[in-house]
């Protein structure tokens, strides 16, 4: 018996798959994070949240799609009111191993993200904040203090989260009404409010200072956002390309100075430690 052996027919045998032979998938392609993306088009909805969950855990799933989708998965459940889930995700994503994996860096601090596929669009700075207001919310002050601390520390001095703070002062203002502790009511409240905070209750005791007081807060607050407001993208790689470095240099050493003045402001101007 004679094989014959057609080059066209054998190289396309070689190449093409075996009818049940295992192929590599890409995991981020996988059929729950398709469906996920299409249910969340249409709106907030409980499935769209179930399809990031299994997105989340699909085998040898990518680190960036793990926080992406949980990430994700938080907002909604956050939209939907349902607190406990929301605050679950927000422990995964800052909880290690996902907390400290690659999505989550890229500053000179390494904690901050900015656009791009390997970016989840927020940072642990934001997340631990997060974390403390539903702690506090919830009067657990034992575990919403020390989170709120942790951001503030990761933050320290770097423009890069100057806003992303907020939310964690504004965590210990509340911190320290429930222990009515009035100084530190006020001062926390300040350093939320004069960092962009978009809060009514901190809003509530900004009002009860002097007007002059307030009105000094509202100029630095103004001046901080304009002077700092585009650190972050000055700082990613999106801003390192040729027609874009020399703007985004000048946009960083802005930030820098935006933030010394806060500091300054606070320290020399309000006696805030």
């Amino acid at each position: 018996m004679r094989i014959l052996f057609v080059t066209g027919i054998l190289l396309a045998a070689l190449t093409m798959p075996h009818q049940g032979q295992a192929q590599t998938a890409d995991p981020e392609d996988a059929k729950p994070c398709n469906e996920a993306e299409v249910m969340m088009l249409m709106g907030t909805n409980s499935k769209a949240t179930d399809y990031l969950l299994a997105c989340a855990q699909v085998p040898n799933q990518t680190p960036f799609k793990i926080a992406k989708s949980r990430f994700r998965r938080f907002q909604l459940l956050q939209e939907m009111e349902q607190m406990a889930l929301a605050e679950a995700e927000l422990v995964a994503l800052t909880t290690p191993p996902l907390s400290e994996a690659d999505v989550f860096s890229g500053t000179p601090s390494g904690a901050i993200i900015f656009g791009g596929k390997q970016s989840i669009g927020a940072t642990q700075v934001a997340l631990l904040g997060a974390r403390a207001s539903y702690r506090v919310f919830a009067k657990d002050l034992a575990a919403g203090v020390p989170l709120a601390d942790r951001a503030i520390a990761l933050a320290g001095h770097d423009p890069a989260f100057v806003f992303d703070v907020a939310p964690a002062y504004a965590a210990k203002a509340k911190a320290a009404y429930l222990q009515q502790n009035t100084t530190e009511i006020v001062a926390n409240s300040v350093r939320a409010y004069l960092r962009g905070i978009e809060d009514p209750w901190i809003n509530d005791v900004i009002k009860q200072l002097p007007p002059e007081t307030q009105a000094a807060l509202q100029t630095q607050r103004a001046s901080l956002r304009e002077g700092a407001g585009a650190y972050a993208f000055a700082i990613s790689p999106q801003a390192q390309t040729p027609d874009k470095i020399e703007t985004a240099k000048r946009v960083v050493a802005e930030g820098a100075v935006a933030v010394k003045a806060l500091e300054d402001f606070e320290h020399n101007q309000l006696g805030l430690p």
